[in-house]
């Protein structure tokens, strides 16, 4: 029996961006479709997740829950690095 490897939606979507920096696929009620954008403008909307992460860290952290924040600073580092690709 060969057991097969579970991967989540935005992790097909990571490693499809992660091959082709120039294409990305857009959600729609129907389906996906694609958008042809430049590797600036991707970069852009990663660094644009990682500062929304990192508020969402810093708010958190100051509420004390301290779960949830280790989990927030993992995406806030990771966007930063895939927009650093």
């Amino acid at each position: 029996m060969t057991s097969k490897k579970v991967t989540s939606v935005q992790h097909l979507i990571d490693e499809f961006l992660l091959k082709n920096r120039n294409t990305a696929i857009i959600s729609e009620k129907q389906g996906y479709r694609t958008q042809t954008i430049t590797g600036k403008e991707l970069a852009l909307q990663y660094i644009s997740k990682a500062e929304h992460n990192l508020n969402a860290f810093l708010h958190n952290k100051e509420g004390g829950f301290y779960d949830r924040t280790i989990n927030i600073g993992f995406y806030a580092m990771y966007h930063c690095c895939l927009a650093n690709t």
